[in-house]
C-alpha cells in the first residue's frame, strides 16, 4: 500500500535538500529533514523525530507505541561506506512496559562502533560501548527479565556484564553471567552461572568457572554440566563433569592455548 507522505525541498545540480518531510508509517508519524549531495563529495544526512511507531506492524509479538529522535549521516553510497545513526529520547511503551534509551551506532568498512547505547524495556536493560572490527574493545551489561523482548519465542532471565578486548580469534574476556528458566529455539535450561577471566596471550593466571543445570535439547537431558579452567593460558588445567540419565562423565586435561586453539593432553577420563 502507498505510504502517506509530504515532502518540500530543492533539487540542484550537486544534490537535493529536503527542508521538511512528513510520513505516516507503522501506525505512527515521522517528521524529517535532510540533504543528499553527490558532488563534489558524496554525503547525506537525515534527522527528525518519530511518534507513535508500532513495532508490532513488522513483529506482531512486539506491539507498542514508541517516540524518539533520530539523526543519520553518511559519506558515499556503497556498502561499507561510513554511516552513523544516533537515536535520542526513546520513550513510549512496548508490550505494555515503559521504553527508554538512546545511543549512537557507527559502521565503516569492517568497523562497528557503539557509543553510549542504553536501552530499557521495563526491567530489561542493555548497555553497550566500544568498537569491533578485526579486534574488539567492548564493554557490555545486560539484565533481561523477559528474553522474548529480545527474540520472539524465547523466555527466561539473564544477567551478564563484562569486557572483551583484543583479536577476535583470541580475545581477552572478563565477564560474569547468570540465567534461569531459559527457552530458546527448542533448547531449555533451568539455570546457569559463569565467571570468565581469560587472557589467551599472557602468562597471568586465567580462570573459568561455569555451571549448567537441567539442559534439555529435544529428548536429550543433561542434569548438570560443570567446567573449570585454571592457570596461565600456556599451561592451563581444565576439568569437565557431566551428569545425565545413565551417564556420569568426569574428565581432566592440561595444556596451552595457541592461535586461539587448545593443545594438550587428557589426564583422566571416568
Amino acid at each position: 500500500d502507498p505510504v502517506p507522505a509530504a515532502v518540500a525541498g530543492k533539487l540542484g545540480d550537486d544534490g537535493v535538500s529536503v527542508s521538511s518531510g512528513s510520513v505516516d508509517l507503522l501506525r505512527g508519524h515521522a517528521d524529517l529533514h535532510g540533504e543528499v549531495t553527490w558532488a563534489p563529495v558524496q554525503r547525506w544526512t537525515v534527522s527528525g523525530s518519530a511518534t507513535g511507531i508500532d513495532p508490532g506492524e513488522w513483529r506482531p509479538d512486539l506491539p507498542g507505541s514508541l517516540d524518539f529522535g533520530v539523526a543519520m549521516s553518511g559519506r558515499g553510497f556503497k556498502a561499507g561506506d561510513p554511516i552513523s545513526v544516533t537515536v535520542a529520547g526513546l520513550g513510549g511503551r512496548l508490550r505494555g512496559v515503559a521504553a527508554s534509551g538512546g545511543g549512537r551506532l557507527g559502521h565503516a568498512g569492517d568497523t562497528w562502533t557503539f557509543q553510549q547505547i542504553r536501552v530499557g524495556l521495563g526491567r530489561t536493560r542493555l548497555a553497550l560501548d566500544g568498537q569491533i572490527d578485526r579486534t574488539a574493545d567492548l564493554r557490555f551489561a545486560v539484565t533481561a527479565q523477559d528474553l522474548s523482548l529480545l527474540s520472539a519465542g524465547a523466555r527466561g532471565r539473564v544477567q551478564a556484564s563484562g569486557t572483551i578486548r583484543g583479536p577476535l580469534a583470541s580475545p581477552d574476556v572478563l565477564a560474569s553471567a547468570q540465567g534461569a528458566d531459559i527457552l530458546y529455539d527448542g533448547v531449555s535450561l533451568a539455570g546457569f552461572t559463569a565467571r570468565v577471566d581469560f587472557d589467551p596471550t599472557s602468562q597471568r593466571r586465567s580462570a573459568i568457572d561455569a555451571h549448567l543445570r537441567q539442559l534439555r535439547l529435544n529428548r536429550r537431558v543433561v542434569h548438570s554440566m560443570d567446567f573449570t579452567l585454571e592457570g596461565p593460558a600456556s599451561a592451563a588445567s581444565a576439568h569437565l563433569d557431566i551428569q545425565a540419565p545413565g551417564l556420569h562423565l568426569a574428565a581432566a586435561a592440561s595444556g596451552g592455548f595457541r592461535s586461539g586453539a587448545f593443545s594438550g593432553q587428557l589426564e583422566s577420563l571416568a
